[in-house]
């Protein structure tokens, strides 16, 4: 018998074909350690992303608050009366409303708080005040 493929014999070189059971199952558990690391980081990335929409709409609604006020003398109650619609990045993963401190009662002021929901859900309040101050789970952004 002559000596063929990587030096296995021509019988024996009929015999090599395909993955062993322990090569594939390295493969796997190879698979495995990089879902487990890849997924979590994902999931945070995509969520960085949604906060970072949320609190470009925030501001939006200051900045459109302070058009309104000038106008008016009063900050808009909502966001219809602004002309805004949350963009579905936005309306998909956050309640956001407006409060109004009494008008009534100087100096005026609002609140506007996006609550996160389904997969941002727990991923902190975010709150912008007429002030200006911005704050994620109760701590500045």
């Amino acid at each position: 018998m002559g000596v063929g493929y990587m030096g296995f014999t021509s019988k024996q070189a009929g015999l090599q074909r395909g993955f062993t059971l322990i090569e594939l199952m390295i493969v796997v558990a190879i698979v495995g350690v990089l879902a487990f690391i890849a997924i979590p980081a994902y999931s945070d990335f995509v969520k960085k992303g949604t906060r970072a929409a949320g609190k470009a709409y925030l501001m939006k609604i200051a900045q459109r608050q302070q058009l309104y006020f000038n106008d008016a003398r009063v900050f808009a109650p909502d966001e219809d009366t602004l002309n805004l619609e949350a963009p579905t990045r936005v309306s998909d993963f956050y309640n956001v409303s407006i409060t109004r401190l009494d008008p009534d009662t100087p100096p005026p002021g609002f609140t506007v708080i996006a609550t996160p929901i389904g997969r941002q859900a727990g991923d902190g309040v975010l709150v912008i005040d007429n002030t200006g101050t911005k704050t994620w789970g109760g701590k500045p952004w």
